[in-house]
Parts: C-alpha cells; structure tokens; sequence
C-alpha cells in the first residue's frame, strides 16, 4: 500500500508517448520496465486484493479510507494508464468492482465513509 500511495513512479504519459493512438505493442517491455519498477508494478496490480484481504481494517479505518479516496481522486486514470501499458486492464476493472464491494460494506458498517469516496461505487 505505502509503494502505491506514495505514487512517486506514476506519472501522466510515462512512456511520453507522442500520439493518442500509438498501439501498446509499439511499445518496448524494458521501456515499460524502465519507467514502471516491479515493485510499482506489484504495487499497481495488487493494492486492491490487498485492501480487500484486510476488508475489516478498511471497514472501521476512516483514515484509510480517505488516503483510499485521495490517491484515487490524484492518481485514478494515471493508475489506469500503468495497468494498460501492463496490460492488465482487466485487473483495473476487476480492482474496482472489489471496491465497489468494499465502499458498500463501508456505508453498510458505519455510515462514517468520507462523503468523496461514495463517489466510487
């Protein structure tokens, strides 16, 4: 989680593409390697699944909660972009449907989530 939140490696254009509609196999894996260190990779692909593991910190957590609903507010589409260029896009659109899940349990357990983090599900 502190590798993500730290966010430090993800950047808008990383690769600095020059086109919108440059095709992701045009792209070299070492650049992506270069630009994405294994750990961030880690980090982007499995934050959610790790969140969700530790579901019952996250449901009584309001801190966590709202460090959740910042990075996401500072960092959702450059996250995105890190898991399309990995081509794991998939695990983006599986991660936030688990978030979805997790936000509902939130409202259902306290009512205390930050009003932003509605805004997920």
């Amino acid at each position: 989680r502190r590798v993500l939140f730290r966010s430090s490696g993800l950047k808008r254009n990383m690769c600095k593409l020059t086109g919108i509609n440059t095709d992701i196999s045009t792209i070299h894996r070492s650049h992506i390697d270069d630009v994405l260190p294994e750990e961030l990779q880690c980090a982007c692909r499995f934050w959610v699944p790790h969140l969700y593991h530790g579901k019952d910190k996250f449901l009584v957590d309001v801190d966590l909660q709202g460090q959740v609903y910042d990075f996401l507010r500072g960092y959702f589409l450059r996250w995105l972009e890190a898991l399309s260029l990995l081509r794991l896009i998939y695990d983006g659109i599986n991660s936030l449907e688990t978030l979805e899940r997790l936000v509902d349990n939130s409202l259902g357990a306290s009512g205390s989530l930050p009003i932003g983090c509605r805004c997920i599900s």
